[in-house]
C-alpha cells in the first residue's frame, strides 16, 4: 500500500498529464501480458505519446481537477491510459493496430 504522500504525488502527477492532453484514450487493460503492454507503451511513446496504468480511484480525483470529469464513469476495473499530447489521433491509430495484432 502507498503513503498518502505518493498517492498525492501521483494525483497530482496524473492532473499534469491530464491537463497537457490533447486527447486521452482509456483502454481495458484486463488479461494484457506485461510483454504486450510493454511494446504497447514503447510504441505510443515513439509517436510522441504516452501510456499509463493508473488507480481508478487516483484517477478520478485527477480528472476532477483537471477539469474532465466527464471521463470518470469509464474509469472501472483494469484500466490503461493512452495520452496524446501533439496530435490527439496518434493514440487511437497505435491501440488499433495493437488490437489487431492481439486479437484473440
Amino acid at each position: 500500500m502507498s503513503t498518502k504522500a505518493e498517492r498525492t504525488a501521483g494525483i497530482e502527477m496524473l492532473v499534469g498529464e491530464f491537463q497537457k492532453a490533447r486527447g486521452i484514450f482509456i483502454t481495458d487493460n484486463n488479461r494484457i501480458t506485461v510483454a504486450k503492454v510493454t511494446k504497447l507503451r514503447n510504441d505510443l511513446r515513439k509517436q510522441g505519446s504516452r501510456y499509463l496504468v493508473v488507480k481508478n480511484t487516483l484517477a478520478k480525483i485527477a480528472l476532477e481537477r483537471s477539469g474532465k470529469k466527464e471521463l470518470a464513469p469509464y474509469f472501472k476495473g483494469p484500466v490503461g491510459v493512452a495520452i496524446g499530447y501533439n496530435e490527439p489521433t496518434i493514440p487511437i491509430k497505435i491501440i488499433s493496430d495493437f488490437q489487431k495484432d492481439n486479437a484473440e
